[in-house]
């Protein structure tokens, strides 16, 4: 509903936004996209951009869709980054790169190598909710613990310049007399399988980045 007595734009402003309506309407949709980013989130939103259309590009051969990242708020400030089925896009949390006091108890590791590596993930949940074609969050094990997720992360890991790793759905099974969920000898783990790619980073590699980010302030 209009305000009747909101006041009406400047002949600047509404110049500014007709320029902005032309510049999108000649633009590819990657394109428009990149625009809108940068309009509502300035530098992270570059940055955003550029990172998904890098990481799409060396890990998925540019065949994941354009879609929007955005940054925001996640479900009750629990994650770091979610992707959302319903529109495809892919939210980051702010404090990754602009950390506020201690953010989920390691704001000595956030910055822009961490982001990154949130967004990857988010980047393989998108591939696995379009090679499976239906929404997430409906396996019996979760998102992770599960064949998709975990082929696309042993696929990737030596892309990341890390050593191959071996990760298969963690079931029940009978050990010693007692059944529980545990790994295969020289598996991940169903919490490392989560917690992909950070689990296989050491701290120093997030750290560095951090300085040198401090460094070029």
């Amino acid at each position: 509903m209009t305000d009747a007595h909101q006041p009406r734009p400047h002949r600047q402003d509404q110049a500014t936004e007709k320029g902005i309506a032309v510049q999108l309407g000649t633009a590819s949709y990657d394109e428009q996209l990149r625009q809108a980013e940068v309009l509502f989130f300035d530098k992270l939103g570059a940055w955003a951009h550029d990172t998904f259309a890098r990481l799409n590009e060396a890990c998925f051969g540019g065949l994941l869709a354009p879609r929007p990242v955005l940054w925001g708020l996640t479900p009750h400030g629990r994650s770091l980054g979610y992707y959302h089925a319903g529109s495809r896009r892919i939210v980051l949390h702010e404090s990754l790169i602009r950390p506020s006091g201690n953010a989920w108890g390691q704001a000595s590791l956030l910055g822009p190598r961490y982001a990154e590596d949130v967004l990857l993930h988010e980047m393989v949940h998108a591939a696995q909710h379009e090679r499976r074609g239906g929404p997430l969050g409906r396996e019996a094990n979760g998102p992770h613990n599960e064949p998709v997720w975990c082929a696309e992360i042993e696929r990737l890991t030596p892309l990341l310049g890390l050593p191959p790793i071996k990760a298969r759905p963690v079931k029940p099974r009978r050990v010693n007399g007692t059944v529980s969920r545990r790994p295969r000898d020289g598996y991940l783990s169903q919490g490392q399988i989560a917690r992909w790619p950070h689990c296989l980073r050491p701290a120093e590699y997030y750290e560095a980045g951090v300085r040198h980010l401090l460094d070029a302030a």
